[in-house]
């Protein structure tokens, strides 16, 4: 198990930190996002919470999620 090979939680688990040097980390939060895009492709590479107070969707209240949604559609209109 390599740094460059994670994939999940569980690889996290078993990776022995002991090996790992200074030149296989990422520079920057950017250098890691680039990396990752170029390792993983099309697969998700960051995804947010809408509110940083709620734990789950259900908490999040409905004019937040309106205003995501109307945002979410313009973008979408952008993209087209």
């Amino acid at each position: 198990m390599t740094i460059t090979t994670i994939k999940n939680h569980a690889d996290v688990g078993n990776l022995n930190l002991a090996e790992i040097s200074p030149a296989q980390l990422p520079r920057s939060t950017y250098h890691a996002i680039l990396q990752s895009a170029q390792n993983f492709g099309d697969a998700t590479a960051i995804e947010y919470i809408l509110d940083g107070d709620c734990i789950s969707e259900a908490q999040i209240p409905f004019a937040k999620k309106l205003i995501h949604r109307i945002l979410m559609t313009f973008k979408r209109q952008k993209l087209c």
